[in-house]
């Protein structure tokens, strides 16, 4: 696929040419946490992440995480991230997991 864009301003003439030799990677179309099954199925979600702030202090033994500095230092029921990425993937998503330094 090639597409052309032409601009004339003031003296100069610009030309932009873009060639796509390759498609996008759908794996580009991405979330954090999705919220359902159904949230991934309706959106066409290709690959969901488990990870950031909110379990950087996951606890698998425990079933929690701690908020740390971002909320009180306050412990938070977690989902375990192997259930989660079960559902993840039973809904037709790749999973991507975080996993605390």
């Amino acid at each position: 696929m090639t597409s052309s864009i032409t601009r004339r301003c003031s003296e100069f003439l610009f030309s932009i040419v873009q060639t796509v030799s390759t498609p996008i990677d759908p794996h580009i179309y991405g979330v954090n946490f999705p919220t359902s099954p159904d949230y991934i199925e309706h959106l066409g979600v290709t690959i969901s992440r488990w990870g950031g702030n909110a379990v950087t202090a996951y606890n698998p033994f425990g079933g929690f995480t701690n908020a740390g500095n971002d909320w009180y230092f306050e412990n938070r029921d977690s989902d375990s991230a192997d259930d989660w990425a079960g559902w993840v993937h039973g809904a037709g998503s790749d999973t991507l997991v975080t996993i605390p330094a």
